[in-house]
């Protein structure tokens, strides 16, 4: 009688386990967002602006350092000879609470720097670093979201990134999940392509919003109402901040789980019978 009570003991004790390591394994994410959210970003601010090289807007560059100091911020500004691979390395270090990348994306995002096979071999060998053609001015570097993740130096502080380029919210969100996972707060970016007006319009509208003091999502909100999508290219602004990205992981976690389980209940009569053969080859 002991003995055929040793199959189910055995089965209940794995079905607990796996119970108590997908619950952890679920809820990791949600616990990593709830610790994100420790601290204010900072009154700092960066442009970097690689696409100046081949289309400069000095109304953008100009509008959007007006709305930001007038509402107590600190602006920073690189141009494309400023923009390099190094900068975006440091960028973490450099406490900024508000990060605006205006710049050709891939979706990996093109810095200023020219593109060399003898540079940064071990980025380039790792997928961190892609050569990308910025028409008419040659190859730049461009950094994927491994760079992010490997080659950046220290946290963000719950800072927004902005990615104005094409793409910039792609529908992997890879890079998006990057800088949420450095510690950014919030990632806004295009869903597909976009022009350089609508773009440049988009995120003065986003950074007026921001400045008389809406949150991320209305100010995204807001932009979209006013300007609707792309008329060219029919990309709309979107975001994703961490709460969004704990939620999609999760979904993909429950899927994942779902579906080994449907694998584990498919394969127990198989266990059962092959346990039942053995006990029979015992007696």
């Amino acid at each position: 009688m002991q003995k055929r009570l040793r199959r189910p003991k055995l089965l209940g004790a794995i079905l607990i386990a796996l119970a108590v390591g997908a619950t952890v394994w679920l809820s990791q994410d949600y616990l990593w967002n709830l610790m994100g959210y420790a601290g204010e970003s900072s009154k700092r601010a960066v442009l970097i602006d690689p696409l100046s090289e081949t289309l400069p807007d000095s109304y953008f560059v100009q509008t959007t350092t007006t709305l930001l100091t007038s509402a107590g911020y600190l602006v920073d500004y690189y141009g494309p000879n400023n923009s390099t691979v190094q900068l975006f390395q440091d960028l973490p270090l450099k406490g900024y609470g508000l990060v605006i990348i205006r710049a050709h994306t891939s979706p990996a995002i093109f810095t200023g720097e020219p593109y060399s096979s003898t540079k940064y071999v071990l980025e380039q060998l790792t997928d961190q670093l892609e050569d990308g053609t910025a028409s008419m001015t040659g190859f730049r570097f461009a950094i994927t979201d491994q760079f992010v993740r490997l080659s950046m130096h220290g946290t963000f502080k719950n800072s927004i990134i902005v990615n104005m380029g094409c793409s910039g919210l792609a529908p992997d969100r890879q890079m998006a999940a990057a800088f949420l996972d450095k510690g950014a707060g919030a990632y806004v970016g295009w869903d597909g392509a976009v022009s350089v007006t609508h773009t440049d319009a988009g995120i003065v509208s986003f950074v007026q919003g921001l400045t008389n003091g809406q949150s991320t999502r209305d100010a995204v909100s807001s932009t979209v109402r006013t300007l609707g999508p792309d008329p060219s290219y029919h990309a709309s602004l979107s975001y994703l901040d961490k709460g969004g990205l704990a939620q999609q992981r999760f979904s993909q976690r429950l899927m994942l789980i779902g579906g080994l389980t449907l694998l584990a209940i498919m394969f127990l009569p198989v266990i059962g019978i092959v346990y039942g053969l053995r006990r029979l080859g015992e007696g």
